[in-house]
């Protein structure tokens, strides 16, 4: 994923979701689709999405599938 982030600092979303999904398939195959790590994809995948869209309904379905999958949003202390 660390490729993907680096596309994303960089503003070539697009590119950036494309690294994500081949990472998002990896992951699939070698850890399972319940892997907390996979819910760290999607979640990453939403923001890339979101990111490099302008409709504010871009990364939904990423956001969604990553909290069926499990993916539970850090909450900071006050």
């Amino acid at each position: 994923m660390d490729i993907g982030h680096a596309y994303m600092k960089l503003e070539y979303f697009d590119t950036a979701i494309e690294s994500f999904e081949k990472a998002l398939k990896i992951g699939i195959r070698n850890l399972g689709a319940d892997h907390p790590d996979i819910a760290d994809i999607y979640e990453t995948l939403g923001l890339a999405d979101g990111m490099g869209s302008y409709d504010g309904v871009a990364g939904v379905e990423y956001f969604q599938k990553a909290l069926e999958v499990g993916f539970t949003p850090i909450r900071f202390a006050k």
